[in-house]
């Protein structure tokens, strides 16, 4: 178990409104940490829920990916999905994103047949495209307190790796907000799927609300909006 301290502030800090947390003391086992930088910290748990609630191979279409792909997208390219893969709705803040792009992107990270995820994530048939509300997450990539992710656990099977994940609630004033088992396939050309993640269950689980970004399938024809 590694070792946290308290600090309450006098004021708060400048980028937020936090007066007392937790602080790690221990140093941070270095693969752990490239386990959390690049399985975990890219998505964290604001604005989607891949690491919020349970699902596995047999449940991802429990996934909101209209969510998900603001996050998956800089994973690779370090920059947030371009323009030019959009296309206008007719809804203030709501665009679409090109079926081509949006599908590909997604089996990048998951195995998921593509009738369930367009059936699933209001796909439009007549745009050929999945809409996305672009100003839905703006705040909390700023706001503070948060969680944020450890990873305290790693373990390697053949090309399955399972990590075990504290969301830690040091800016919330608290140590752990709960802690989760995530599972990952390791491909042969060294991209991976994510197919599973568990919420290990305890009374004190401060797990946050999702709320997805789309939340209203239209009744047009093709399900657009």
């Amino acid at each position: 178990m590694f070792i946290t301290k308290k600090i309450v502030l006098e004021k708060p800090f400048d980028l937020g409104d936090i007066t007392n947390g937790y602080f790690r003391v221990d140093p941070m086992d270095e693969t752990l940490r490239t386990y959390t930088n690049t399985y975990i910290t890219p998505i964290e748990y604001d604005c989607n829920n891949l690491f919020v609630m349970d699902w596995d191979e047999n449940s991802v279409d429990k996934l909101c990916f209209n969510d998900l792909v603001e996050y998956l997208y800089p994973i690779e390219h370090q920059q947030a999905i371009p323009e030019n893969y959009m296309k206008d709705s007719g809804q203030q803040y709501i665009s679409y994103i090109d079926a081509n792009v949006f599908e590909d992107l997604v089996h990048r990270y998951f195995t998921i047949d593509n009738a369930i995820l367009r059936s699933q994530n209001y796909y439009c048939e007549t745009q050929h495209a999945y809409p996305y509300a672009e100003l839905y997450c703006i705040a909390s990539h700023v706001a503070t307190p948060r969680l944020r992710p450890e990873v305290v656990k790693a373990q390697k099977e053949k090309n399955i790796l399972t990590l075990t994940i504290h969301a830690t609630g040091y800016e919330k004033g608290y140590p752990v907000a709960y802690t989760h088992i995530v599972k990952i396939e390791l491909l042969d050309d060294g991209s991976y799927h994510y197919i599973s993640n568990h919420i290990v269950p305890d009374n004190n689980n401060q797990i946050p609300k999702y709320t997805p970004g789309i939340t209203n399938k239209s009744q047009k024809e093709g399900g657009c909006l």
